[in-house]
């Protein structure tokens, strides 16, 4: 959710929950070339104030100038360089002025006032719903030979439509949706956002990021579902459009034995390269090779508790082009999780339910080698009945970007290699949040590497992006939970920006 300080604004966190942001337009003369906006993030309770003089020519410093009621604090900022100061709203609540001041000229000014009333009560009473896992299915093309859930011509750059959910095996209550995201034939550099209908704005996040012409890239997304049972499909870039279905969420009341997410420490249950072979024994994964996973570990749940597994599933060095899929076994249908290039290297995020031995097969269209991370599961009607791990939709909202250009808390992060950036869900119920869905997506790379996502990054021990080369953006989806103080760490092996996105969250 981004909202500049221009005019008075109420958006919607979740429905029924409300920001007010209250300021009168921003004086600033037009011959300065300074920038001022702020930013609200209302699932990490943080204020973000951003000044801008890469506009300004010569020597010197701007002057910012913050006052929440305490007494002003001063910062400065160097000629043609940018700053952002992150405040913490406090459970969310913070109000002030900010003036920016180009020696005596006041260029912009504005009052601010923020709050999220009464956000984390409304939150405790949101509710709750179960996972219900689905064989993988499409539902979802515009691909003109194939076309399906569609009918019209490739999706234009700015386009817009609506994708139903509900009906069919989708039943009418239904309040989210785990689905597959692959967009293809992109005509160019852009994204892909997913939202629940009549409920989110273009641009306010993303699922999937384009490069490049001609590219094809998934993402896993949860999205709620909004008005009509529908979720929104916005197409910055012209693209084709592929959507398979894995899941869905019903609200319930109380205790429930199935649906509930068990978080886990990340374990990696599959790797099949020489030398780290885990799960698996033999040569490279040949084009069109089918590979049993058992993707049970010694903290998991028994195996007639757990319904589905959630994993983060990597092929790297493929010999051709091509894609894998995962499923829980038996027919394979016609749905895809990975799409790779030749040497390339590509993650995802993949909800998948198991088998009675607690497996899932993974079929990789051509050669290469694969990685598998456990990192929780959905438990079965056999498990115990319980209130912890029940999911929350929130309409998406960018919650973490450390470019310097558009920072959105993380403001002592720099995307330097072995750095970890940290954020703080203050916005959300601190004694009630147990794990978090986000999208993360890796942006300006400094070199190939990985970047892990989790309550206490051990440092190699698993990943959830990994990034080919300098200068790429990649995202992942990723299910985690959060540490003791409502917290997450962003680690980078060899340096890039990030950017998270939050689409709900998980009981405690």
């Amino acid at each position: 959710m981004r909202l500049r300080v221009a005019a008075s604004a109420l958006l919607a966190c979740v429905p029924g929950v409300g920001i007010v942001v209250t300021a009168p337009a921003v004086r600033a003369a037009p011959a300065s070339g300074v920038v001022y906006s702020t930013v609200v993030s209302c699932a990490t309770g943080s204020l973000t104030i951003r000044v801008d003089a890469t506009g300004l020519r010569g020597a010197g410093v701007v002057e910012f100038t913050i006052d929440e009621g305490v007494g002003p604090e001063v910062y400065e900022v160097t000629r043609g360089q940018r700053i952002a100061e992150v405040l913490d709203g406090s459970r969310f609540l913070a109000s002030g002025s900010a003036v920016v001041a180009e020696g005596p000229l006041v260029v912009a000014s504005a009052d601010y006032d923020v709050s999220c009333p009464n956000y984390e009560a409304t939150q405790s009473t949101a509710p709750r719903a179960r996972f219900v896992p689905l064989t993988p299915d499409r539902i979802l093309d515009t691909r003109p030979e194939s076309q399906r859930g569609y009918s019209g011509p490739k999706p234009a750059a700015g386009g817009l439509f609506n994708m139903r959910i509900r009906g069919g095996t989708v039943p009418l209550n239904a309040s989210a949706a785990v689905l597959n995201v692959t967009a293809t034939d992109s005509a160019g550099p852009g994204y892909v956002q997913l939202f629940p209908a009549g409920q989110g704005t273009p641009g306010s996040s993303s699922n999937v990021n384009l490069e490049r012409a001609g590219q094809t890239i998934p993402n896993a997304v949860i999205v709620p579902l909004g008005e009509g049972g529908e979720v929104s499909v916005y197409t910055q870039v012209s693209t084709n459009v592929v959507v398979d279905i894995a899941g869905y969420f019903v609200p319930v009341v109380g205790a429930t034995a199935a649906g509930r997410f068990v978080g886990s420490t990340p374990t990696r249950v599959l790797d099949t390269r020489p030398g780290t072979q885990t799960g698996y024994a033999g040569a490279k994964p040949a084009a069109g090779s089918i590979v049993v996973v058992d993707v049970t570990t010694p903290t998991s749940p028994p195996v007639a508790q757990i319904s589905a597994v959630v994993l983060n599933v990597t092929a790297t060095e493929a010999t051709a082009a091509g894609y894998v899929q995962v499923y829980p076994g038996g027919l394979r249908g016609l749905t895809s999780n990975l799409n790779v290039e030749a040497g390339q290297t590509a993650p995802n995020l993949v909800i998948v339910p198991i088998s009675a031995q607690g497996t899932v097969s993974i079929f990789t269209q051509s050669g290469t080698h694969l990685l598998a991370d456990v990192t929780g599961y959905f438990t079965s009607s056999a498990a115990s009945a319980d209130t912890v791990g029940l999911f929350v939709p929130l309409t998406p909202e960018r919650i973490a970007d450390s470019r310097p250009t558009s920072r959105i808390d993380g403001s002592t992060f720099s995307g330097l290699p072995g750095e970890t950036m940290d954020t703080y869900f203050g916005g959300l119920p601190f004694f009630q949040l147990g794990a978090v869905m986000l999208n993360v997506t890796a942006t300006e790379s400094a070199a190939a590497g990985f970047v892990q996502v989790g309550p206490n990054v051990v440092p190699g021990q698993h990943s959830n992006l990994n990034v080919g080369r300098a200068g790429q953006t990649v995202p992942n989806a990723v299910l985690v939970p959060v540490n003791e103080v409502n917290e997450l760490d962003f680690y980078t092996q060899n340096g890039t920006q990030l950017i998270a996105d939050i689409f709900g969250w998980f009981t405690a």
